[in-house]
């Protein structure tokens, strides 16, 4: 039926991490929604956990992918939808250890190289993995959306990715 392209695998990652950058870049503008929580209970706490288990599994999980929908755009005829989850898990690759080389940074620049080193370790152990697995699922339902022509499952498997994701900053925030 089709046979995936390394410039496929490549296009996904790269671009996969190319958001991982922007996401973990502009992360203080995704309090921007969440302000009025500030006003309304006076706890600074509040808008940080719903910026991390709300606003970024929104934006990072429809983000995380564009390669994919760019490949999409171009691929005749269409991948399995085996080949399009292996292209999400090379973007949530990509996302992952762009966003840890970000964050390592600036853990480094802030707090010395033990802390940017245990940062580094326990994001790659766990963060990385985590992206991995909501791309993939949100492009098993991409696949399946592309070769049936119903969107319901881009947006039923999309929706499963951000509650895992919500729920894993939830997790990571109280602990």
């Amino acid at each position: 039926m089709d046979k995936l392209k390394k410039s496929h695998l490549l296009i996904s990652l790269g671009l996969g991490g190319l958001i991982g950058f922007l996401c973990a870049w502009v992360e203080t503008f995704y309090m921007v929604p969440a302000l009025p929580l500030f006003f309304v209970t006076g706890n600074f706490n509040i808008i940080m956990l719903v910026s991390a288990c709300i606003i970024a599994p929104f934006v990072e999980e429809l983000s995380k992918p564009i390669g994919v929908y760019l490949i999409k755009m171009e691929e005749k005829p269409l991948l399995s939808v085996k080949n399009w989850m292996i292209l999400g898990t090379f973007a949530g690759l990509g996302f992952g250890l762009m966003e840890n080389v970000m964050y390592t940074l600036s853990a480094f620049a802030a707090a010395g190289a033990n802390a940017g080193l245990l940062l580094l370790l326990l994001r790659t152990l766990l963060c990385i993995p985590l992206h991995m697995i909501a791309t993939t699922i949100s492009c098993f339902g991409f696949g399946l959306w592309a070769n049936t022509g119903k969107i319901k499952y881009f947006i039923s498997c999309l929706l499963v990715s951000m509650l895992i994701h919500g729920s894993y900053n939830f997790i990571a925030s109280i602990i």
